[in-house]
């Protein structure tokens, strides 16, 4: 690992605008998956997304 970097914490740029329109292109331009969507990438952004195996974390949805 590089000197000063964190385990769990992203260090690389995200663009969230770029994600979305990416969703967007794919089909998922709703008004609620573009909620979501955004969400996800802010949180990632931040470096709070769930390492499998961390608190809350579900391998499977709805589980």
């Amino acid at each position: 690992m590089r000197p000063g970097l964190m385990p769990g914490r992203n260090v690389d740029r995200l663009d969230v605008g770029a994600g979305l329109r990416r969703a967007a292109r794919i089909g998922s331009d709703d008004p609620r998956t573009q909620t979501v969507a955004e969400d996800a990438l802010l949180r990632h952004a931040r470096g709070e997304d769930e390492a499998p195996g961390a608190p809350g974390w579900r391998s499977t949805p709805g589980t």
